[in-house]
């Protein structure tokens, strides 16, 4: 019972100061390598690139995933871009989510939606396969306000 109070302590502090938990890859585990100084590097198994992008101007949001595998190796990919507006200081709520698959090694997501005002952000996941095999890799954008 403690250790669920404990864990439970944690995540609410997490929601409550706006910390991100780091992305675990589903499937095969990234490969971590020690660069030059004091950077860490992930290395994803089928995932070469991701760019993440939430851009809003004139009561537009412009919502952006693109994801590059390996050739030869990446077979398919699934992007999920969703949407959220903050409600109640530190709560967020899903807007509108839209979804994409691509049977090939990269793909782009890309999608316009009309918003009012208030904060937004975006979460976008990305499945990556070779075959049967996946890894997920879950980023999401600092909050914008409109």
């Amino acid at each position: 019972m403690r250790k669920n109070t404990v864990v439970a302590l944690l995540l609410a502090l997490a929601l409550l100061f706006g910390f991100a938990v780091p992305a675990q890859a589903a499937g095969n585990p990234p490969e971590i390598q020690q660069e030059a100084g004091d950077e860490l590097t992930l290395y994803f198994a089928y995932t070469n690139n991701i760019y993440t992008l939430l851009s809003i101007s004139s009561g537009k949001a412009y919502l952006l995933g693109d994801v590059t595998g390996y050739q030869g190796i990446t077979t398919k990919i699934e992007i999920t871009l969703t949407l959220q507006k903050k409600t109640l200081l530190v709560f967020w709520s899903d807007v509108a989510s839209w979804s994409a698959t691509f049977n090939r090694c990269d793909g782009i997501l890309y999608k316009e939606y009309g918003v009012s005002s208030g904060t937004y952000r975006m979460v976008a996941t990305y499945k990556v396969y070779k075959g049967t095999a996946y890894e997920t890799i879950n980023e999401q954008t600092a909050s914008i306000s409109a």
